[in-house]
């Protein structure tokens, strides 16, 4: 998804986590989330020969509550482990990150508000 753009030298990253895949492997997200900033960083860094700081900061949106009256947890724990499972960033764990909250701009009818 990124190697075409890793020669690249950024200033930071902005993450939106899709609603569509919101229970796939969503026990690891706390682990797999925090790894891919990681990652990220790492790579844009060596990638920009170093231009590119190795802690720049990453930004992710909180996902949003889509469908009120539901029942799963599924949004509600992928909301706890998009900040590695400590209610809030940045963290210990993720630094230099920043998450726009966007819990309250959920739209029943879509995701978007169309």
């Amino acid at each position: 998804m990124i190697h075409p753009l890793l020669n690249m030298t950024i200033k930071g990253a902005i993450w939106y986590q899709g609603e569509q895949n919101t229970e796939y492997h969503q026990d690891l997200y706390n682990c797999t989330f925090p790894a891919m900033i990681d990652d990220w960083r790492m790579a844009f860094h060596q990638g920009s020969g170093g231009q590119t700081s190795p802690v720049f900061p990453f930004g992710f949106v909180q996902l949003s509550t889509y469908k009120k009256t539901s029942l799963s947890d599924a949004f509600p724990n992928l909301r706890w482990h998009q900040t590695a499972d400590y209610g809030f960033a940045p963290n210990p764990r993720m630094k230099n990150t920043f998450m726009a909250v966007s819990l309250d701009l959920g739209d029943e009818a879509s995701p978007w508000g169309r």
